[in-house]
């Protein structure tokens, strides 16, 4: 799971000077090349040796042992989760060696998962990790100056790291296609429902495409191309289904074919003439995919001289059916003045019309004009929610895939510490699920089933996701501060996370204890139309909510009627202000009288 992480910061360089003598350093560089021989065999019963051939390794100070040492045993894929030994191998490596060993001791120290948390500590060796240009580091250094966590907040800080990850993961997606974010929150019964609505949509198709069916054979092409609803990506198999439908003339199945000639594939050479043959065999059909290829074609001279007005009358026509990619480069070609005159806010217009979709250049794009303040208004926030939005999109991703499928095959303590290494890095649903793991499952190897400690850990991560704007987890915070889960009870606290909630999301729940604090007099100023407002307004939004708060709206009503008599008798002044208590005493004690009474003539 975590090997995959990083590859290109792991590759680091050994040289000779890292070690005392020359005989150290081939024993150790030898014994850890041994080790991978192993490692990558089939054969699992090679792990053992394989596993103490690192450990040797690691003795002799090997850098690259060390830190596969520590990641299995932080990560618990094939070792004991043991952050304290991982810790060890950690410190062992020379402190300008690995970037990657600053990230994981930054993560054990900040996560206290198993170690005492030291905040102060995590910094440093993120800071450390970032100096050393890793990608990661940066990103949870980001996430800490945007939202404030134990350090003061400073946009512009988080703008420069954002934008230089955000920059790299584009510049890989030339290679790569970019990778989707697979965001699932556990405590959702609704996504789950969708999981697993998506495997059943994957098997129709299968069943479709066995039948014949055209449609199906190109959506399964796509869902391989792509690697959405659970299929891994895979463009050579992609090409299969894509070969298939192409034979009946289907223009997207032309057009995708044509897409995989253009880049190339691992069984698929780079043609760029069949690529432009595809495209316009698909154009013919007003194929808005082929369109925007060939408008490519043209912008950058792949196979045909460049020709900027042959371009955009491509993407124009492409737009007009309302293809994303149409869209996003015709508002690039205004941005950067090719072929027309540039012109930020037609770009934007553009850019904005293709955010729903969530594509990579879009967001970075548009992050680019709110950084500069082109065609918009110049905005830190703005930008840095665009290119935090494309940086999570990395390699390290697929790291939230692998979690949902140890949380689904209840490998709970490998999905948690997934999960809470990409909190570290900012990522909304993974700080969500942490909580709602903390919350909800015993793991003995954490140790962690005190409630005190299990509620403010769970709380740390409940608050980071609440900063980023969850109504879910804005509501969880809320209720910790009630109930004093965590720390004291502190109604203010709870009724502003409440408050927080309701403008987020008009969540319906937050609305309903809006109206409690208002009518208890709950860390806000006691006012029963208040109330009645929120308990309006929170029966308008869910329907199932209606009969409790018919009965909250009814409780309310006879008090405030209770409250206008005894102000009219002036009640306080013989009662005081906790008058409602007495009456209720009183009320007491009358049907309890009446009680005797029938009891005794009966």
């Amino acid at each position: 799971m975590c090997q995959s992480m990083n590859r290109r910061q792991d590759n680091h360089q050994i040289s000779s000077k890292t070690f005392p003598n020359d005989r150290v350093y081939r024993k150790s560089n030898d014994l850890y090349e041994k080790a991978l021989k192993l490692l990558k065999k089939s054969d699992k019963s090679n792990n053992k040796n394989a596993y103490n051939f690192l450990k040797k390794s690691a003795e002799l100070k090997h850098p690259l042992a060390s830190e596969m040492l520590a990641k299995e045993h932080l990560f618990a894929n094939n070792l004991p989760f043991d952050p304290k030994v991982a810790l060890m191998y950690l410190q062992n490596i020379a402190i300008n060696q690995s970037s990657s060993a600053h990230l994981y001791q930054g993560f054990i120290y900040s996560s206290g998962l198993g170690v005492k948390a030291d905040p102060k500590k995590a910094l440093i060796h993120y800071k450390l990790a970032a100096n050393l240009n890793h990608p990661l580091a940066k990103m949870a250094i980001a996430f800490r100056f945007m939202y404030g966590f134990g350090v003061v907040i400073n946009c512009t800080t988080a703008l420069d790291l954002y934008h230089s990850v955000a920059t790299d993961v584009v510049d890989e997606s030339q290679i790569s296609g970019g990778s989707l974010l697979q965001e699932r929150h556990l405590w959702d019964e609704s996504e789950i429902s969708a999981k697993i609505l998506n495997k059943d949509i994957v098997e129709v198709y299968r069943h479709l495409a066995k039948k014949g069916d055209i449609s199906a054979i190109v959506s399964l092409g796509l869902l391989y191309y792509y690697g959405e609803y659970g299929v891994p990506r895979d463009v050579d198999r992609a090409v299969q289904y894509f070969q298939r439908a192409a034979k009946s003339g289907n223009a997207n199945a032309l057009a995708f074919l044509g897409k995989i000639h253009l880049k190339g594939s691992h069984s698929v050479r780079q043609n760029l003439t069949k690529a432009l043959h595809l495209f316009q065999m698909s154009a013919q059909f007003g194929n808005p995919i082929a369109q925007t290829e060939l408008g490519l074609m043209y912008k950058y001279g792949l196979g045909v001289d460049i020709n900027f007005e042959d371009s955009i009358g491509y993407f124009s026509l492409s737009s007009r059916q309302g293809w994303v990619e149409g869209m996003l480069n015709l508002g690039l070609m205004y941005i950067n003045g090719l072929g027309v005159l540039r012109d930020y806010r037609i770009a934007v217009r553009y850019l904005t019309l293709t955010l729903k979709s969530k594509h990579l250049l879009s967001n970075y794009n548009i992050g680019q004009l709110y950084a500069g303040g082109h065609g918009v208004a110049k905005s830190c926030p703005t930008a840095v929610s665009y290119f935090k939005s494309v940086a999570e999109r990395g390699v390290i991703s697929q790291l939230l895939t692998q979690a949902n499928h140890d949380f689904d095959n209840h490998k709970f303590l490998q999905a948690l510490i997934a999960y809470a290494f990409l909190s570290e890095l900012g990522y909304e649903c993974a700080q969500s699920n942490s909580a709602f793991i903390i919350e909800n499952y015993d793991i003995d190897q954490l140790n962690i089933k005190d409630g005190h400690k299990r509620y403010s850990l769970a709380l740390k991560y409940w608050a980071q996701s609440a900063a980023q704007g969850l109504s879910y987890a804005r509501i969880k915070v809320g209720d910790y501060h009630y109930y004093g889960l965590s720390s004291g009870i502190n109604y203010q606290m709870s009724a502003y996370y409440y408050r927080k909630a309701s403008e987020s999301q008009y969540s319906s729940q937050a609305l309903f204890n809006l109206g409690y604090m208002f009518e208890k007099g709950l860390g806000v100023n006691q006012d029963y139309s208040v109330a009645l407002i929120y308990y309006e307004m929170s029966a308008r939004i869910n329907t199932d909510a209606r009969i409790a708060v018919f009965f909250a709206k009814q409780k309310v009503k006879f008090l405030q009627t209770i409250d206008k008599i005894m102000v009219a008798l002036d009640v306080s002044k013989y009662f005081g202000k906790k008058w409602d208590v007495w009456l209720i005493f009183i009320l007491f004690i009358v049907l309890a009288f009446v009680a005797y009474i029938k009891w005794k003539f009966n």
